[in-house]
């Protein structure tokens, strides 16, 4: 990343500046786009994450301080809850990433 922003503050138009990347040529306003959208992606994976294993959580603790069939029935809510939010982040970020890897020309995995 060093090497992209070394011509910043210099006076270099460094937006019509070309890049390299799996044998495309990328301004450096893609290359970075490119880059911002793989972080968003990333962040946007962990926050299904944190949000499933907090139903989780949440699902364990009613679970007990309710007990009986309240607690039960609480629980397995949350936890399909949890499901789902785990399902629908894995596909989210696998879309994404496959967009991304056909507009960049690589392969890349989650």
């Amino acid at each position: 990343m060093y090497k992209l922003l070394q011509g910043i503050g210099n006076g270099k138009k460094m937006k019509y500046q070309t890049f390299r990347k799996n044998s495309q040529l990328l301004t450096l306003n893609d290359y970075l786009a490119v880059e911002r959208t793989i972080l968003a992606n990333e962040r946007t994976h962990l926050a299904y994450m944190q949000t499933v294993i907090s139903f989780l959580v949440a699902a364990l603790t009613l679970y007990k301080v309710l007990g009986g069939i309240e607690g039960i029935i609480v629980a397995l809510v949350l936890v399909s809850s949890a499901g789902y939010f785990f399902i629908r982040g894995r596909k989210t970020s696998q879309e994404v990433t496959k967009s991304l890897a056909e507009f960049s020309g690589s392969e890349t995995k989650k």
